[in-house]
Order: structure tokens, then sequence, then C-alpha cells
């Protein structure tokens, strides 16, 4: 009975490709680790070397883990919205904006691209679909 409207409804998948910016914190986390913790807990302490190589391993595991998720939530998007009757059905070109995300937990300096790539798909989103609306 309600499967003909909720079929008819564009996906909700672009909460998963809103999370992108949170990538930036998990790849500036790091240097800070490195560079932080030693001042704050005194450099000749052999702790604060193991505690932010920790926090190295640890953000760069979740800073991947996250492009991941990003990248499976616009495949899962786009899928979504091709189905639906809206007017706008993205093209899978726009996976290459989840590549360049994950790429970019590895090479930061890339994040730029990625930022500009999944921006501009959420806005076109909004604009042709409605949702999310800016």
């Amino acid at each position: 009975m309600s499967s003909t409207s909720s079929a008819a409804a564009p996906p909700n998948w672009w909460y998963g490709v809103a999370l992108f910016p949170v990538s930036a914190f998990f790849g500036i986390l790091p240097v800070l680790a490195l560079v932080g913790i030693p001042r704050l807990v005194g450099a000749e302490n052999p702790a604060s070397y193991l505690i932010s190589i920790t926090i190295f391993v640890l953000a760069q595991w979740a800073g991947i883990v996250l492009a991941l998720a990003v990248l499976v939530a616009l495949v899962l998007d786009i899928h979504g919205l091709r189905k639906t009757p809206e007017a706008w059905h993205p093209h899978w070109v726009w996976v290459s904006a989840g590549v360049v995300n994950l790429v970019a937990a590895f090479y930061y300096p890339v994040f730029a691209v990625s930022v500009l790539l999944l921006s501009f798909y959420l806005y076109r989103r909004g604009k042709q679909v409605g949702v999310p609306s800016f």
C-alpha cells in the first residue's frame, strides 16, 4: 500500500554523501597529533610519541572508512535517483567524485577537488530534486 509512495520519493542516501567534510577533520587530526601531543606532554616523554602514532593510525583508518561510506552512499543515491520518476537522473560519472574523496583519504591535497565535486553534486541534486534544499 505505501510501497508506491515510497518508490516515487527520492532516496535519502544524500545524508551519507553530506558527511564528506568530516573527512577533513580526519585528515587534519593526524597532523595535529604528531605536532601537538609532544608539545603538550613533552618531547622527552616517549609516551607522547606512542599516543601520537596511535591517534595517527586511528584517524587514518577512520578517514578511509568514512570515505568508503561516502562512496557507497553516493552510489546508492545515484542508483535510487535513477529509479525515481524525477526529472534529474544523475550520470554514473558522479561516482568519480566519491572515488576522489577516497583518494583524498590517502593524499590530503586531493581533498580540495573532492569538496568541490561533492558540494556541486549536492547543490545540483538540491536544485533538481528539491532535497537537500539550499
